[in-house]
C-alpha cells in the first residue's frame, strides 16, 4: 500500500504478514514485516480478531524496525495486523491485513488464576518437611537423556513414566499463567529415553513473566532422593535476568549467562521428606523470552561421596606381609580375612605382557596359611594393572598396594599410579635391584587404581604386583 501525508514531507510504507513457524520462538507465530522509505519511525503494531470492534496495541517498536513476531497465537484462528508509523513529518496508519494461523502443534493452554477454587492445593500451603538441598548447572543442548530404570514426569505430556521404579512421587504439578499462553510443543531436545526407545520429548513453555509460574510438589518414601529437573530459558534482552527455584525455604537464583539465546539448564533437588517447588522469574523480558520445563527425572539417588588420596609409600618393606587381623587379596584375586573389612572388590585385571611367578615375597596369615607370588611385567607403560574398590558406606577405609620393582639402571626411575583418573609420578629406587615397596590409599566411595611402570627400562627392570590389604 501508498500512503501520502499532508504534511510538508512525503512517506510512505507497505505492510506483509506471513505465516512463520520459528524454532527460535519455538510455537506456532505469525511474522508481520513491512517496508518503509523513512528511517526516522517509531511503530506502534496493532491486532484484533475478525469480530473485534477495536484493535489492541501488541507492540511498540523502536526506529528502523521492520518486523514484528507474534507468538500468541492460536491453530485455526485469524488475526489482523495494523502498523501505526510515527516520524517527523506525523503519523501514517497501514491498511489492516489478516491471516489464519495453520500448522500442527498443540493449542495453547488458557491461563490460570492461583485462586481458583478448582486447583489443587497450591505449593505454598503444603508443609515443607525433612531435609532440602538445590543447585543447578548449565548444561550443553540435550538431545537424548537415558534415564534407564528411573521415574521420569513429563510436563510437555502431563504424564508420568516408569512409575513402578520408585516409591518417591510428583504431585500437585499446575502452571500459573497470566501473561501469555502456555504451549506443549514436540521438539527433539530433550528426548526421554529408556535403554534407547524414546518416551517422550519436547517441553511445556511460558513467557518469562513474574506473573507466570511452575509449581509442583515431591514427597520422599523415606531415604535422601535426588530429583533432576531439565529446562531451557532465554531472554531478549541486555539487562540481567533470573529464574527463581524455591524449595521449601530455600531460593536458588539461576542467572543466565547472557540474553539472545538459548541455555539449557539441569536443577538437582535433594530431599527426604515433602518438598514444595516453585519456579518463576525475577523480570518481565518480551519478544521470544521464555521458560522451558522438560521432565523430572527422581530415583535418581544422590552419588556417594568420593574421595581419594595417597597417603603413604614405602620403599623398604619386608618381603613377609602379616595379614593375620586385615582383610587381604593376592595377585591371583584369592580373597582371604573377608570379614575383617567391608571394603568391597569390584574388579582386579591386568593388561599387556603379564606372567605369573612364584617368590619369597608372601602374605602370612594366622592360621598358617601362606600366599607367595606375584604378577610379573616388563618395564613397559603398556604393562599394568587395574583395580575397581568400594569403600564401606559413609566409611573412609585404606588400601596398600604390595609390590616389587627392580630397576637395572642408574637413571631417575618411576611409576605412575593413577588413582580415579588422577596420574601420580613415584620415584622409585634405582641400581641393579629388587625392591619391596608399599603405597597406601585412602578413600571414600567407589576408587578406581591403574599401576603401571612409567617410560620404558631395559635388562631385567619389571614390576611384580603382589597384592593388597583393606583397612
Amino acid at each position: 500500500m501508498n500512503q501520502l501525508f499532508t504534511y510538508s514531507k512525503t512517506y510512505y510504507f507497505t505492510l506483509f504478514i506471513y505465516l512463520f513457524f520459528s524454532p527460535v520462538v519455538a510455537a506456532e507465530s505469525l511474522l508481520v514485516s513491512w517496508v518503509d522509505n523513512s528511517n526516522e519511525d517509531v511503530f506502534f503494531v496493532e491486532k484484533r480478531q475478525p469480530g473485534d470492534a477495536s484493535f489492541q496495541r501488541v507492540a511498540i517498536l523502536s526506529e528502523n524496525t521492520n518486523s514484528y513476531t507474534d507468538i500468541d497465537v492460536i491453530i485455526d484462528k485469524t488475526y489482523c495486523y495494523r502498523i501505526i508509523a510515527f516520524n517527523q513529518a506525523g503519523q501514517s496508519i497501514s491498511d489492516e491485513v489478516c491471516q489464519e494461523v495453520q500448522g500442527v502443534v498443540s493449542s495453547p493452554i488458557p491461563p490460570t488464576s492461583p485462586t481458583s477454587p478448582t486447583l489443587p492445593i497450591h505449593p505454598d500451603l503444603v508443609d515443607p518437611s525433612g531435609n532440602m538441598v538445590v543447585s543447578h548447572q548449565f548444561i550443553p543442548r540435550p538431545i537424548n537423556i537415558e534415564i534407564a530404570e528411573k521415574k521420569l514426569y513429563s510436563f510437555k505430556s502431563d504424564e508420568l513414566y516408569n512409575d513402578r521404579y520408585s516409591e518417591d512421587d510428583i504431585f500437585n504439578v499446575d502452571f500459573y499463567v497470566n501473561e501469555g499462553n502456555l504451549y506443549r510443543i514436540d521438539r527433539e531436545d530433550f528426548s526421554f529415553q529408556q535403554d534407547g526407545v524414546e518416551l517422550d520429548n519436547g517441553y511445556a513453555s511460558m513467557v518469562f513473566d513474574t506473573s507466570n509460574s511452575l509449581s509442583f510438589v515431591l514427597q520422599a518414601s523415606g531415604d535422601l532422593q535426588v530429583a533432576t529437573l531439565y529446562m531451557r530459558a532465554g531472554v531478549w534482552s541486555h539487562e540481567e535476568s533470573s529464574i527463581l527455584v524455591t524449595v521449601g525455604d530455600t531460593i536458588e537464583k539461576i542467572t543466565l549467562p547472557s540474553g539472545y539465546g538459548w541455555h539449557y539448564i539441569m536443577v538437582d533437588i535433594e530431599f527426604d521428606g515433602t518438598a514444595p517447588v516453585t519456579i518463576t522469574t525475577d523480570s518481565d523480558r518480551a519478544v521470544y523470552s521464555s521458560v522451558m520445563f522438560a521432565g523430572l527425572v527422581i530415583n535418581n539417588k544422590p552419588s556417594a561421596p568420593q574421595y581419594a588420596a595417597m597417603v603413604d609409600i614405602d620403599t623398604n618393606v619386608d618381603y613377609k606381609i602379616d595379614v593375620s587381623n586385615v582383610k587381604f587379596m593376592v595377585s591371583n584375586g584369592e580373597i582371604g580375612n573377608e570379614g575383617a573389612s567391608d571394603v568391597s572388590i569390584t574388579s582386579l585385571g591386568y593388561y599387556g605382557k603379564t606372567m605369573v611367578y612364584d617368590s619369597p615375597y608372601e602374605f602370612v596369615s594366622a592360621n598358617g596359611g601362606d600366599y607367595s607370588g606375584y604378577r610379573y611385567m616388563g618395564w613397559k607403560e603398556s604393562n599394568g594393572v587395574d583395580i575397581k574398590l568400594q569403600s564401606a558406606e559413609s566409611q573412609v577405609n585404606t588400601t596398600s598396594l604390595y609390590f616389587k620393582v627392580g630397576v637395572w639402571s642408574h637413571e631417575a626411575t618411576f611409576i605412575e599410579l593413577t588413582i580415579n583418573g588422577v596420574n601420580e609420578l613415584i620415584e622409585v629406587p634405582s641400581g641393579y635391584r629388587w625392591y619391596y615397596m608399599k603405597i597406601e590409599v585412602e578413600f571414600e566411595g567407589e576408587l578406581e587404581l591403574d599401576l603401571h611402570p612409567y617410560g620404558e627400562r631395559g635388562g631385567y627392570s619389571a614390576l611384580g604386583f603382589v597384592g593388597l590389604t583393606f583397612e
